[in-house]
């Protein structure tokens, strides 16, 4: 059995306790780091897991960001990945993130940045669709739900696209989009464009609240002056689905592995 070794740190009972653990696990050498969360969680890891792969587990509120599939799965595409029988070429996928820069302020995120007219990040979710302003997404699916469903319903990108989305809200079509589970929210769109790697954004002047990955994190006001920027520093992370097919082509599950055959 692999050996178990526990992490020594101090617990805050918050997102920094996945941020310190990620980056003790690289510390202490460890080739891929599994997941379990949503979008913030997995947010907080990439802060400090540097290039050590992720494997991520969907079980968060929001969850666009970690693929759904079997804890079994992942485990075996892991396997095949760390083990050298599938290279890290065909295994990894490098991601997309957004950063947002001014004075004092250096944040990233896996999905969404949205800035709302609320005022304060009070219970973090953003969930009032009239206050909407501006929304920056890395990718967009339209099995998405949160904030992103918004960009994907409207004009979906794929996590593999060289590009982004920018969708501004005001006056404009409306689009019902599945914001929170269990309720459509009817938004107003006025404008949806693409968001190219590389290329810094000013955010719209205004008093409101900026979101990560769906949750309120700090409030801005009329003298902030940040730029947001969309490049190709996010996460390494296992391509489960590619790994298997390649594990099923080659015939890896198989004892002793051969490649595969059409049986009569």
């Amino acid at each position: 059995m692999p050996q178990v070794r526990l992490l020594d740190m101090a617990l805050e009972d918050g997102k920094a306790d996945s941020a310190t653990a990620a980056g003790l696990m690289r510390q202490h050498g460890v080739q891929m780091i599994a997941v379990l969360g949503g979008d913030g969680t997995h947010r907080a890891v990439a802060t400090a897991c540097a290039d050590v792969p992720l494997a991520t587990l969907s079980t968060g509120t929001n969850n666009a960001f970690p693929e759904s599939w079997d804890a079994t799965l992942v485990g075996i595409a892991g396997a095949l990945v760390l083990r050298g029988q599938v290279s890290p070429a065909l295994g990894l996928r490098r991601n997309k993130r957004l950063r947002v820069s001014g004075p004092g302020v250096d944040e990233l995120a896996l999905v969404d940045v949205c800035f709302s007219r609320q005022l304060s990040t009070g219970a973090r979710a953003v969930w009032r669709a009239e206050d909407l302003v501006e929304l920056f997404v890395t990718f967009a699916e339209p099995t998405a739900m949160g904030l992103s469903s918004i960009a994907a319903l409207s004009s979906p990108v794929s996590r593999e696209d060289p590009f982004g989305s920018h969708v501004s809200f005001g006056e404009g079509r409306l689009l019902n989009a599945i914001v929170m589970p269990g309720s459509l929210a009817c938004v107003s769109i006025a404008k949806v464009g693409k968001l190219p790697i590389g290329v810094a954004v000013s955010l719209q002047p205004g008093q409101g609240t900026l979101a990560f990955d769906g949750e309120r994190e700090f409030e801005v006001d009329q003298d902030s002056q940040l730029k947001i920027e969309l490049d190709w520093g996010g996460p390494l992370t296992l391509a489960v689905g590619p790994v298997l097919s390649e594990a099923a082509r080659k015939g890896l599950l198989f004892m002793p592995p051969a490649a595969m055959q059409v049986w009569q």
